[in-house]
């Protein structure tokens, strides 16, 4: 049951993938994308989730009251964040590299 859960949470993310690289129209999808994008969420889901579990680990903390489900929104939001900047800064640093050799020419 644990594995089907886990591949549930992977396709949401797969497909969370290829719709913002679909959208946005600087991005393409191409396999570099879509492995920079995951390496980006992995990122963006391990900056969010771990001051969270932190802070929830503190009985006197607020945070120890919010159910456990709500890190499956953080975790959401914080892929999806992590993977955004990732492939927006790959699409920076190509346009970069595109124009000063354009200049060389």
């Amino acid at each position: 049951m644990t594995g089907i859960y886990f591949l549930c949470i992977y396709a949401l993310g797969l497909m969370m993938a290829l719709i913002v690289l679909a959208v946005v129209p600087s991005f393409r999808i191409t396999i570099s994308n879509v492995l920079v994008f995951a390496l980006g969420a992995v990122l963006g889901n391990i900056a969010i989730i771990s001051p969270w579990q932190h802070m929830r680990t503190n009985p006197k903390s607020v945070m120890s009251k919010i159910p456990e489900a709500s890190a499956f929104c953080l975790a959401l939001i914080g892929a999806l964040a992590g993977g955004v900047i990732l492939a927006w800064r790959k699409a920076r640093l190509r346009r970069i590299v595109r124009r000063s050799e354009s200049s060389l020419d």
